[in-house]
């Protein structure tokens, strides 16, 4: 919730905790037209009453994929997907007062490429542009100045063609709009 609120985002997603044999903390994925993100329990401090960094990094980068529509489509490889959803982690990672160290805590290690991830590096290297676009947004707000602009590409959503755009309406900062027949962008609530 702290996480969808210093972001702007409404959370149309339900969170699981589950017990996973593989080496995975967490997944986003859409059964039945819901939306959920599922994180492996022992993974995770929730039990301690407060969420690590890590626990927060990983909940944002999982929720990046949901605001990203990445559960919606496979127009991007699964590389792009995950820098994207990176740069997100480290956008609220910033949005919730995390410091860049914490941030980037999670790829401390040096790891390479594999067939669905991109290699820690790259992984570092998104997350601190994430976190920096939020540091620059917070600049510019300072200066009374809003950013208006897509926040997202192109999304195929159920056939239409969407966008998540950065708006200066208040607390509502990023709202879905897709086009409409004629080619319109229209919002969608």
């Amino acid at each position: 919730q702290s996480i969808s609120e210093a972001v702007g985002i409404r959370a149309n997603f339900e969170i699981l905790a589950g017990d996973f044999s593989k080496s995975s903390r967490a997944f986003a994925t859409i059964r039945n037209g819901q939306r959920y993100i599922v994180y492996d329990r022992k993974e995770f401090s929730w039990g301690t009453g407060k969420a690590s960094w890590e626990d927060l990094w990983i909940m944002g980068h999982e929720i990046g994929h949901h605001v990203a529509s990445h559960t919606f489509t496979d127009e991007y490889s699964s590389h792009e997907q995950e820098l994207e959803a990176d740069r997100f982690g480290g956008f609220a990672m910033f949005k919730l007062g995390a410091p860049l160290s914490a941030a980037l805590a999670v790829y401390t290690e040096d790891h390479p490429a594999s067939p669905t991830h991109p290699g820690s590096a790259q992984r570092r290297a998104a997350i601190n542009e994430g976190w920096l676009h939020g540091e620059a947004m917070k600049a510019a707000e300072g200066n009374g100045v809003c950013i208006k602009g897509w926040a997202s590409s192109e999304l195929d959503v159920d056939g239409s063609i969407c966008r998540i755009a950065q708006t200066c309406n208040g607390s509502q900062s990023l709202r879905l709009t897709c086009q409409d027949y004629d080619g319109a962008w229209r919002w969608i609530n």
